[in-house]
C-alpha cells in the first residue's frame, strides 16, 4: 500500500467537494431572480431581488463543536470585517458536518429565543470564560466584541444558525429528493452529477462562481430533457383476452392469408389488439394521438421501402418471397415511438396491421402492375 504523503490534500479536496454539494442544494432552492455566488463574498452567498440574502459558510470537519471552536469564531470574525455588512443578510448560516458537544453553549442555539441566544453569546464573550484560550483566538474574540454594538449583536444572534449535515452523498440525495422528482428515479444520480459539473465548471468566473436562477433552470431543463428522453418507460397494459374468430373478416387478416401464411395470423391479431390498448393508454396524454399518426406514417414509409426492395428481388415463387418479406419486416429494428426507450414490438406490429386493415400496405409481392 502506498504510504500517505505528509502534505496529502484529500481532506481539503473533500471540503471543496462538500461545499459545492451544499451550493447545488441552494441552487435547487433558488427562486426567480436569485443568484448564487461561490467564493466571492464567502463560501456561498444567495442574493435575491427582495433582499432576502443568505450568507453560508461550509465546514467539513470531524471534531465536535465546543464553546470556542475556531470554526465558529473564525466565521463570526469574518462577518465583523468592514467589507461585510451584516445588514445585507436575512440569514447567516454555518453548515457543518460536525456534531455540537452537549456541554457547549451552541448545543441548544437553534432552539433558543432571542434572550437565550444573547445570554449564551454574552457568556462566551466574557473574558473570565476565555482565560485558557490561545492569544490568537482571544484577540479575534476581542475584535468581535469591539464590533458588536447592541444592534449588531441582536442581528447576529437572530440571524446565525448552525446546521448539521451528514457528509454522505446518499443522505444528501435523500434529503433533496423533492428537487429531483422531475426525472425518473434511475436517472436522478446522473442529474446531480451533471448539475454538479455545471456549477463547478460551467459557472466559473474570474472572481469566483456565479449561478443565476435563469441559467440554472435552463441547464436543469436541458439535462432533464436528455435524461428523460433516454429513460421514459412505455406504458404497460393488461394482457387482453383474444378471440381470433372475431377478426376473421378483418382486412389485415385477409392480407396475410393472401400469402398463405396462416401460422402468423394469431400473432398478428394479438399485436393488433395490443396496439389498440397501447393507443388507448397513450392517448390520455396530450398530443400523443398526433405523434401516433406520425409514427404510423414512418412505419408505412419503412414498409414501402422494404416492399420495393423485396419486390425487385422476388423469386418465381411469389408466395414464398412474400412470406420471406413478412418475416424480414418482423425482424427489422423497431423505430422508437416519441421519447420512449422501449417501444414494444407489439405496438409497431399492431400499427402495421392497422395500416394493412386500411388497405395502405400489402404483403403480397405481386409482380404485375396494379
Amino acid at each position: 500500500m502506498t504510504k500517505q504523503l505528509r502534505n496529502n490534500a484529500s481532506s481539503s479536496t473533500q471540503g471543496i467537494v462538500f461545499q459545492f454539494l451544499v451550493a447545488l442544494e441552494y441552487c435547487f432552492k433558488m427562486k426567480k431572480g436569485e443568484v448564487i455566488y461561490i467564493e466571492r463574498f464567502g463560501d456561498i452567498t444567495s442574493i435575491s431581488e427582495e433582499n432576502h440574502n443568505v450568507q453560508i459558510e461550509v465546514k467539513k470537519r470531524k471534531d465536535n463543536i465546543s464553546n470556542y471552536s475556531d470554526c465558529i469564531w473564525n466565521t463570526i470574525y469574518n462577518w465583523m470585517q468592514p467589507d461585510f455588512d451584516i445588514n445585507n443578510y436575512r440569514n447567516l448560516l454555518m453548515i457543518t458536518t460536525q456534531s455540537v458537544s452537549p456541554s457547549s453553549r451552541w448545543h441548544n442555539w437553534c432552539f433558543g429565543n432571542l434572550e437565550d441566544r444573547l445570554q449564551s453569546l454574552n457568556h462566551l464573550l466574557d473574558k473570565s470564560a476565555r482565560k485558557r484560550l490561545s492569544d490568537e483566538l482571544n484577540e479575534k474574540i476581542d475584535y468581535i466584541q469591539s464590533k458588536l454594538t447592541d444592534e449588531v449583536k441582536t442581528q447576529l444572534v437572530t440571524k446565525l444558525e448552525i446546521i448539521f449535515i451528514e457528509p454522505s452523498f446518499d443522505d444528501w440525495m435523500a434529503s433533496n429528493q423533492p428537487y429531483l422528482n422531475f426525472v425518473p428515479e434511475i436517472q436522478q444520480s446522473n442529474l446531480v452529477y451533471e448539475l454538479y459539473g455545471y456549477i463547478t465548471l460551467g459557472s466559473q468566473e474570474v472572481d469566483g462562481w456565479k449561478i443565476s436562477y435563469a441559467d440554472f433552470t435552463r441547464e436543469k431543463q436541458d439535462i432533464a430533457e436528455s435524461l428523460v428522453k433516454n429513460t421514459r418507460i412505455f406504458p404497460s397494459i393488461e394482457a387482453p383476452v383474444i378471440d381470433g374468430s372475431e377478426f376473421e373478416d378483418k382486412l389485415f387478416v385477409k392480407k396475410i392469408l393472401e400469402i398463405e401464411y396462416d401460422e402468423v395470423v394469431p400473432q398478428a391479431i394479438q399485436d393488433y389488439v395490443y396496439s389498440v390498448g397501447y393507443i388507448a393508454e397513450l392517448s390520455k396524454t396530450r398530443h400523443k394521438m398526433a405523434e401516433i399518426q406520425t409514427y404510423a406514417q414512418r412505419i408505412k414509409r419503412e414498409h414501402d421501402t422494404m416492399y420495393r426492395k423485396a419486390k425487385r428481388n422476388c423469386s418465381e415463387d411469389i408466395i414464398k418471397s412474400s412470406q420471406d418479406f413478412y418475416d424480414d419486416y418482423e425482424l427489422s429494428p423497431i423505430q422508437s415511438f416519441s421519447n420512449y426507450n422501449n417501444t414494444p414490438r407489439e405496438f409497431r406490429g399492431g400499427i402495421t396491421h392497422s395500416l394493412a386493415d386500411e388497405n395502405q400496405i400489402s404483403w403480397h409481392l405481386n409482380k404485375k402492375e396494379e
